[in-house]
């Protein structure tokens, strides 16, 4: 997998490159991307994706958002 973040965010794999959908789900591969296998906390990641205007349901929709993400990586 080769994630390209210097210019537009593209992910690409060996059958070419990999759909990554909306905004957040871009947003959080970024970030743990950037976290190079470090964990980062949920707290963290709601903080990230919504820059401190999280929804009530921020912590379900951020588990929506890793999903989406995991299903366009396999």
């Amino acid at each position: 997998i080769d994630l390209r973040i210097l210019g537009p965010l593209e992910l690409a794999g060996t059958d070419g490159l990999v759909v990554l959908g909306r905004g957040r789900e871009r947003t959080l591969l970024a970030r743990l991307a950037i976290a190079n296998r470090a964990a980062v906390s949920v707290d963290v990641l709601v903080e990230d994706l919504w820059r401190g205007a999280s929804p009530p349901t921020a912590v379900k929709a951020l588990q929506g958002h890793v999903s989406r993400l995991r299903r366009a990586l396999e």
